[in-house]
C-alpha cells in the first residue's frame, strides 16, 4: 500500500475530529474551564465595599482605594450553572469562611478548599456570596471599618446580605 501526503491528511484530520469527541471537547460534562475577572464588590446596605488592608480580616470600606479590587477565579458551577470562585486579593489570599457567625479572613488560596469556593450569581444586578462549604451561609456587611462575616440565609436575603458586583 503506498501512503501518499493526500491519505495521511485524511487520517490526521479524522484522528482530530474522533479525539475532540471521545475526549469531550465542549462537553457539558467537562469541568468549567479557568476564568478570571476582576471587580469591586459593593454592599447594597451600606454601599461600602469589601476591602483588605494588610490585616486577614476582610472589613468593609467606603469606595476608594487600592485594596478593593477583588479577582474571581471560576472552579467549578453548581448543578444549575451558577458559577463557584475563589475571589482573590492580590496573588496570593483568598476570601475563607472560618464558619457561622466568625469573621471573614483571607488566606493562601488554595482552588480545593471548600471554605474558601463561592457561589456567585455573576450576571444579575445584585447577589449573595454564598460559601460551598455551607450554601445557607453567605457574607454580611456589618457597617463601615467593621468585618465581615458570613451568616444564615433563608428566603430572601437581607440587604446587608446582597453585594454588587462592578468593574474597578
Amino acid at each position: 500500500m503506498t501512503i501518499t501526503k493526500k491519505t495521511v491528511a485524511v487520517i490526521s484530520t479524522t484522528a482530530a475530529i474522533a479525539g475532540a469527541t471521545i475526549l469531550g471537547a465542549g462537553a457539558a460534562t467537562a469541568e468549567p474551564r479557568a476564568v478570571e475577572f476582576t471587580r469591586t464588590i459593593q454592599n447594597v446596605y451600606y454601599n461600602q465595599n469589601l476591602d483588605y488592608r494588610n490585616t486577614p480580616q476582610v472589613k468593609t470600606q467606603l469606595p476608594g482605594g487600592d485594596f478593593q479590587n477583588w479577582t474571581f477565579k471560576l472552579v467549578g458551577q453548581t448543578a444549575d450553572g451558577t458559577g463557584i470562585y475563589t475571589i482573590r486579593w492580590g496573588e496570593v489570599s483568598c476570601i475563607t469562611n472560618l464558619g457561622l457567625d466568625k469573621d471573614v479572613i483571607t488566606n493562601a488560596c488554595d482552588d480545593l478548599n471548600l471554605a474558601q469556593r463561592w457561589i456567585v450569581e455573576t450576571t444579575s444586578g445584585q447577589t449573595t456570596i454564598a460559601s460551598q462549604k455551607s450554601p445557607n451561609q453567605v457574607l454580611q456587611a456589618n457597617g463601615n471599618d467593621e468585618v465581615v462575616t458570613t451568616t444564615p440565609v433563608f428566603g430572601d436575603p437581607s440587604p446587608k446580605q446582597l453585594w454588587t458586583l462592578y468593574k474597578p
